[in-house]
């Protein structure tokens, strides 16, 4: 292998990617003393004088000396790392056999003026505090101050022209002495750094293009964005507890936060920290968790959305292989299982095997805020006992805790105690539908029913069934007609009472069954005797009747077709008009009842309970979203056109898992209605991409509707972004 080294030849320094550290470099001792010789005389020379007299390097002014050429690709690399001992600055200028190395002094910064305080007297502070009031610095210019502020602390921190040796110099010099196989991997590492810088400089670009030439109307829109944002602000129930929350924050060292959904607390509680350090003039770092990956990077970039500023300045976000923002950063997101193990390792002397000191994390943080505590994920409940435990320890830190209304007094508990803030929520109207009402809505109760024979004809299952009146023996069908002309005749008490007998329906021993003789008709009239019953106003034989089988949809032959209620009704009989309607209610129900339990039964022997039935939850997107057989008629699409304009809400289908997302989203691709430009399918997974997760968020153009498929990931980032219009759950 030519000693380009395996797992143990001791590569991998700091960058991560391969390449030989110093020490390890195949450079000659003697050369390695004569490196370190001209660099320590070189320190020595003052700013004026020569450098004493070497037969290895050419001598220059105090300020800059140059090795000669002719060192090979490792005598340079050990010359830069030697310069970062000394606190010089190195570089490599030439090519092939006249490439030398330049070392540099870096520019001492001259001492600034001394400072003198200019102190105001009272008048100017209580005028300075009446034009605050009356004209508060906007979103925008707090974050501007800031940037400001933060750009000549860095400047000051570092100075100038601390880079230190030239990076491109080192990746080129030790790059050569790699091998093969390391090269590869170095390659591709740096093609994908490379794609990543390049997608940053086209971002820059297209906002620098914003800022030339036709730039006004982009301008305009940003800010009418900017203005919406800042009025949803406001308009959030959180926005009332703004003083209450940074008061409780004042008095405590950790403050619990119960909202419902829709208050805005994991999106305005940071900025409300942010604000009122700012406002106080002190340095303010937050951290806040979320539970997964994809909730941290969608409320940081809408936090910096709400600022006027892009992710990575002031706000930034760190997760599993992708970071925005760094230590300049004042709002950091993260997931919990990221600070977890940034608590830990920093608890184990670093975390990286060096057996240094160990540093101390929340150092530099000033405030934790740890939301959807409510969850009790592993990764959320092992950093409550972490975080309790090192309370003690940083008593400059602040915790907030935020959570749904559930298990308050348990995690308040379990704090010490700890103040609680109760924020009201909004929640838009949802209209529940259950899989007896889906089945009734996609049609599969009416092809159910068919299929079984189930009940036909109006009449209920809960109630009594009279035998068919043709079953009946001639001679006791003419005597209930005989009662039912005397009934109608007479209209007596014993004439009723005297149908009641004949017909079966006094005091029948099983009313379940149905009276025998209830439903027979007059062969001259037509009549029942229901109909006698209502012609003279007698409710309670009508009532006897209907809970005999009596059918109150017989209908007199002729042109008028009446039937019982409709005679009730002629005659002024408006009790019996009242049984009847209430009788007609009640076995409508009773049916609709027993058709959707047989439908509910037909289907669950149909299917598989353990399968999500991907079939049943495409007819029923069909549905909600108007296709297919449910499609509106001509007229009602030009009455639903005359009514306004119609926003196309987006579809949110949670389903168990990814086969079950892939499935699904497998079928509708298929169908010709969902498969169609009007409509996006996307999956939302922990599986999926950050960048294709966050095509979530993204307004689809006009006329195409949004269907995301997800599992329990999308109630936590969908109300920071969109509110979906039908809510499906799967039977």
């Amino acid at each position: 292998m030519s000693g380009r080294g395996g797992p143990g030849d001791g590569r991998g320094g700091g960058r991560g990617r391969g390449r030989l550290r110093p020490g390890l470099r195949p450079v000659a001792e003697n050369t390695r003393l004569s490196i370190t010789e001209q660099l320590e005389l070189f320190q020595r020379s003052d700013a004026t004088g020569e450098l004493p007299g070497s037969a290895s390097g050419r001598q220059q002014a105090g300020t800059e000396y140059a090795f000669p050429p002719g060192l090979s690709n490792h005598d340079r690399a050990v010359v830069h790392a030697e310069c970062k001992k000394y606190g010089f600055t190195s570089k490599s200028h030439g090519k092939n056999e006249s490439r030398c190395v330049c070392v540099y002094k870096r520019q001492q910064r001259r001492g600034g003026d001394p400072a003198f305080e200019l102190p105001l007297g009272p008048q100017s502070l209580a005028a300075l505090e009446a034009y605050f009031h009356a004209h508060p610095p906007s979103q925008a210019e707090l974050a501007g101050i800031a940037g400001q502020g933060r750009d000549v602390d860095l400047q000051d921190s570092y100075g100038t022209g601390e880079a230190g040796s030239s990076s491109e110099d080192e990746a080129e010099e030790e790059a050569a002495a790699e091998g093969d196989a390391v090269e590869a991997a170095a390659a591709g590492a740096q093609a994908g750094a490379d794609g990543q810088q390049q997608q940053q400089q086209a971002e820059a670009g297209g906002r620098k293009k914003g800022r030339g030439g036709g730039g006004a109307k982009q301008h305009a829109a940003a800010f009418s964005e900017a203005e919406s944002l800042i009025a949803g602000r406001e308009a959030l129930p959180i926005a009332s507890f703004r003083e209450q929350i940074v008061s409780a924050l004042d008095s405590s060292q950790v403050v619990l936060i119960a909202g419902e959904t829709g208050c805005g607390k994991t999106t305005q509680v940071p900025q409300y920290i942010l604000e009122d350090a700012w406002y106080r003039g002190k340095g303010c770092r937050v951290v806040c968790t979320q539970p997964r990956r994809i909730s941290a990077v969608s409320v940081a970039e809408r936090v910096a959305a709400e600022r006027g500023e892009g992710v990575g300045d002031n706000v930034g976000y760190t997760i599993r292989l992708e970071s925005r923002g760094g230590p300049a950063s004042s709002l950091m997101f993260c997931t919990n299982g990221v600070l977890l193990r940034m608590l830990t390792a920093g608890a184990r002397g670093g975390g990286g095997g060096g057996g240094g000191p160990a540093r101390d994390p929340l150092a530099s943080v000033t405030h934790l805020v740890v939301d959807e505590i409510h969850e009790r994920d592993r990764f959320a409940d092992f950093l409550l006992i972490l975080v309790r435990d090192l309370l003690p320890a940083h008593p400059h830190l602040r915790v907030v805790l935020m959570s749904a209304t559930l298990h308050i007094d348990l995690f308040s508990g379990y704090f010490g105690g700890c103040p609680v803030v109760r924020v009201p929520g909004f929640t838009h109207p949802v209209e529940d539908f259950y899989l007896e009402s889906i089945l009734a809505l996609t049609g599969y109760q009416e092809a159910a029913v068919r299929q079984v024979g189930g009940l036909t004809g109006g009449t209920g299952a809960s109630r009594a069934t009279a035998p068919p009146p043709a079953s009946l023996p001639a001679k006791e069908r003419r005597r209930i007609e005989e009662a039912i002309e005397a009934a109608f005749t007479t209209g007596t008490d014993e004439a009723f009472e005297a149908l009641l007998e004949v017909t079966g329906a006094a005091g029948a021993d099983d009313m379940s069954q149905g009276a025998p003789g209830v439903n027979v008709k007059h062969t001259a009239k037509g009549a029942t005797a229901l109909m006698a019953a209502a012609v003279h106003g007698r409710a309670d034989v009508v009532s006897a009747l209907l809970s005999n089988g009596a059918d109150p949809s017989v209908a007199l032959p002729g042109a008028g077709a009446q039937t019982a209620r409709d005679l009730a009704a002629l005659y002024g009989h408006g009790a019996v008009v009242e049984v009847l309607d209430e009788f007609g209610e009640g076995a409508a129900a009773a049916e609709e009842l027993a058709n959707a339990a047989l439908a509910l039964s037909h289907y669950q022997a149909q299917t598989n309970a353990d399968e999500v039935d991907v079939d049943l939850i495409h007819l029923l997107l069909m549905y909600a979203c108007q296709e297919g057989v449910f499609k509106k008629t001509d007229a009602e699409a030009a009455a639903a056109a005359a009514a306004g304009p119609q926003v196309l809400g987006a579809v949110l289908v949670f389903l168990p898992g990814w086969d079950e997302i892939m499935r699904l989203k497998e079928k509708l691709e298929s169908s010709p209605a969902f498969g169609s430009s009007r409509y996006q399918l996307l999956p939302l997974h922990s599986m999926v991409a950050p960048a294709e997760q966050r095509r979530v968020f993204v307004r689809p153009p006009a006329g195409v509707r949004k269907i995301v498929l997800a599992t329990n990931i999308a109630p936590v980032v969908a109300p920071h972004h969109t509110t979906p219009q039908p809510c499906l759950t799967p039977p």
